[in-house]
């Protein structure tokens, strides 16, 4: 970002540069390199990942035939697409969670499902990662394609399943604040 100089009603003191180039150079090339590299470190960061819908939806149907192949004991498959996002594929309902350290957005792309959110976790094991059989005394909400949940930290949460098909979705983990 450049910055206009501002001037004041103060006259200009002459300044002779053939005495001062050398470090008048040197001061000029660090701070170019410096803005070069801060320029080249933010656009490292700033980059940016973009996922087309038809990338995840052939994504999640290779997932699918995956599962077929084998047993899942697990009721989510997984895939993460970088360090906080992840293309989950679920084929049946659920178990309840709750995460102490983290929040869930949940961004639905295929199915329809319900989740069951607040009340309390029935058998809870675990700390950090709570699991338990099923949330009691939460509120159901009905998820179809294009809705956005967030889960706050410490809420208890459950996916169920209708059994019409699989439910698709971007579950992106925000830490806690």
């Amino acid at each position: 970002m450049w910055l206009p100089f501002h001037q004041s009603a103060a006259p200009h003191k002459r300044v002779n540069l053939r005495s001062s180039r050398p470090p008048f150079l040197v001061m000029i090339t660090a701070i170019a390199c410096w803005l070069a590299g801060s320029a080249c470190s933010w656009a490292q960061r700033a980059a940016a990942t973009s996922y087309s819908r038809q990338y995840l939806m052939n994504l999640a149907a290779q997932m699918k035939m995956e599962s077929e192949n084998r047993s899942a004991s697990n009721d989510a498959l997984e895939r993460h697409l970088d360090s906080a996002t992840i293309l989950a594929v679920r084929l049946r309902s659920g178990r309840a969670e709750l995460h102490t350290t983290s929040a869930d957005e949940f961004f639905v792309v295929e199915g329809h499902a319900s989740l069951v959110t607040g009340g309390s976790i029935t058998n809870p094991s675990g700390t950090t990662e709570v699991r338990g059989d099923s949330v009691r005394g939460g509120a159901r909400a009905e998820l179809k394609p294009g809705d956005v949940v967030h889960i706050p930290p410490n809420t208890p949460h459950q996916l169920l399943l209708d059994g019409a098909g699989p439910f698709v979705y971007i579950l992106v983990k925000l830490p806690a604040v």
